[in-house]
């Protein structure tokens, strides 16, 4: 597996980091009054990482229900004490919750790790007749990434006050893969997955890229940001395709 290049931006008083992130974005609109909005004078819509669970509220290309969320499901071969001071980071809340060790042999033991909610600004590094279909046929391109997200994270820290210093922000492609894993034993070594970044593979074509921010304020759901910056429009120009770009 490749490794990330890392490039961390200074942006106004604070950072956001570059995590293997392409030079060039796209944004898709459903509405052209919305792209209009960004190219002309920089309105924009901050989502959160939590709306995407209502999939009462988005199409089925948007809605998900498991957004933020990884499945652990231990079936100890073994028997296995799992207590406070042992526990892996997935089940450590679980013994906090109980207070007691857990003795696990033979039968499920499961816990679902949970990011908390964040902001989030979904663009793809791609534009195809699919996303397009998908997401809206007009599109934004965002022709200098570095410049946009400085830009927008500078604003959102300074400006509106509404974005954390630490930890910072920072973009990176989704990655596609299942959201659950079963294990044979509670001490399996395992790192903790990016769990915001995380899409099901049947989307992996999208090639999605998410900035995300941490709130200043952490709240069990927070509520979508719009606001307009128009130091962003000049990042950003509109693209008009007759056919699928090459």
């Amino acid at each position: 597996m490749a490794q990330a290049q890392v490039h961390i931006l200074e942006a106004g008083g604070t950072r956001f980091g570059l995590c293997s992130t392409p030079t060039v974005l796209y944004k898709h609109f459903h509405k052209e009054a919305h792209a209009e909005a960004l190219v002309a004078h920089g309105g924009i819509r901050i989502g959160t990482l939590y709306e995407f669970r209502h999939t009462d509220d988005w199409d089925p290309a948007r809605a998900d229900g498991g957004e933020g969320e990884f499945t652990f499901t231990v079936v100890s071969e073994q028997p296995e004490l799992v207590t406070r001071d042992n526990a892996p980071w997935f089940l450590r809340p679980v013994l906090e919750a109980l207070g007691t060790p857990i003795a696990s042999h033979g039968g499920n033991l499961s816990t679902v790790a949970t990011h908390p909610d964040t902001y989030l600004y979904c663009s793809s590094a791609v534009t195809t007749q699919q996303t397009r279909a998908r997401y809206g046929e007009f599109v934004v391109r965002i022709a200098d990434v570095p410049g946009f997200f400085r830009a927008l994270t500078a604003h959102l820290f300074d400006d509106l006050g509404a974005i954390a210093a630490d930890p910072h922000g920072y973009a990176a492609p989704c990655l596609y893969l299942d959201r659950a894993i079963r294990l044979g034993t509670a001490f399996t070594p395992l790192a903790e997955p990016p769990l915001a970044m995380l899409k099901p593979t049947r989307w992996r074509d999208d090639q999605e890229v998410r900035a995300l921010w941490h709130p200043r304020v952490p709240a069990p759901r927070l509520k979508p940001l719009c606001t307009v910056h128009g130091a962003l429009a000049h990042f950003c120009e509109r693209v008009r395709w007759h056919r699928d770009p090459a």
